[in-house]
């Protein structure tokens, strides 16, 4: 059994939540268009219809338990509801972003991504995760009701990321597409911009045009290494870093590799470590690459 993992273990709220489904399995939010064959607002529009029909075919059960994940996560949101001790931390750690900002964007561009993390705090990772994290939180969740929820919250991530696409470009156009160098905005503001294009999947080309942009940046050091390269493997294939990986007999590997006797000297060039090393991480359990 092959899973694909498109995998980018540096966010505020939850490591290693961005992943994709199954290669082998057809979900929802790849059959909507790309930013460029339809406007953003249109495909806003379209997760929203898809949402609201997977909706209409939800049980009693099955919508009272999607109604009280939706209470617990705005209570969470504003701060009514007991987080664990991690979630607790990164959530401190995004107001203070947000109390702290030097300026309006800055504020904006925490804000989105607190909004962008909560949307991804219950992606599922093993059949059997969603039931497990409604459980902790005293909430309803049958077994067989994981997978169509599991696809709600999936659509209401993607709708999210869409909206924040659209408005980072929006902004890189006023700056006649001058990307934020690290001593304008400082390390956790060009993080959090990165992380935002890091998720513009439904928009490619802005990702690749993002990468033009950075990629003279890197050697100035006016743009984190890292960040460019999980960004660069993230748009293309054969990827050059190794951040981005895929389960293969319940292991992970690395997606095909451009070149694959330098990809360590290629990630030390950008302050990675040894690939060998990113794998045995924590992060990547073998468990997570075990399908039920």
């Amino acid at each position: 059994m092959r899973k694909i993992l498109l995998v980018s273990c540096a966010f505020i709220f939850v490591s290693c939540s961005d992943l994709s489904d199954q290669a082998d399995q057809k979900d929802r939010v790849s059959e909507v268009p790309l930013i460029g064959e339809s406007s953003s607002q249109q495909i806003v529009t379209l997760f929203r219809k898809q949402q609201t029909d997977l909706e209409a075919t939800l049980s009693t059960r099955q919508r009272a338990s999607l109604k009280a994940y939706r209470n617990w996560r705005t209570a969470l949101f504003q701060g009514n509801a007991e987080p664990s001790e991690e979630i607790k931390l990164n959530m401190l750690d995004a107001q203070q972003q947000i109390d702290n900002a030097v300026s309006d964007f800055a504020r904006e561009i925490a804000e989105r991504i607190r909004r962008d993390q909560l949307a991804r705090l219950d992606m599922l990772f093993l059949p059997g995760d969603l039931v497990v994290k409604f459980e902790a939180r005293g909430l309803p969740l049958d077994q067989n009701d994981e997978s169509i929820l599991d696809e709600i919250l999936k659509l209401e991530a993607a709708s999210i990321d869409v909206e924040n696409t659209a408005w980072l470009k929006t902004h890189l156009e006023e700056r006649d597409y001058v990307w934020w160098p690290i001593s304008e905005v400082g390390e956790r503001v060009s993080f959090n911009i990165w992380l935002l294009v890091q998720h513009a999947d439904r928009d490619p080309e802005f990702q690749r045009k993002v990468l033009r942009l950075m990629e003279p940046m890197v050697e100035t050091g006016e743009v984190n290494g890292r960040n460019f390269a999980y960004l660069y493997d993230r748009v293309n294939e054969p990827q050059r870093y190794g951040t981005q990986l895929m389960c293969i007999e319940g292991a992970f590997s690395p997606r095909p590799l451009a070149d694959p006797a330098r990809v360590d000297e290629f990630r030390k060039s950008v302050g990675l470590g040894p690939l060998a090393d990113y794998i045995k991480s924590p992060s990547f359990d073998p468990e997570h690459c075990k399908s039920g």
